[in-house]
């Protein structure tokens, strides 16, 4: 039962990690496109 927690809770950071990543290339961009106005 304790596998299938830990498996849980790993599956969950790697969706946070992913979210991360996509949500990080948009900020960026908006940082530059603040900077260049």
């Amino acid at each position: 039962m304790g596998y299938l927690i830990d498996l849980m809770y790993l599956l969950k950071e790697l969706v946070k990690l992913v979210f991360m990543v996509m949500i990080s290339p948009l900020g960026i961009m908006a940082g530059f496109l603040a900077a260049w106005d």
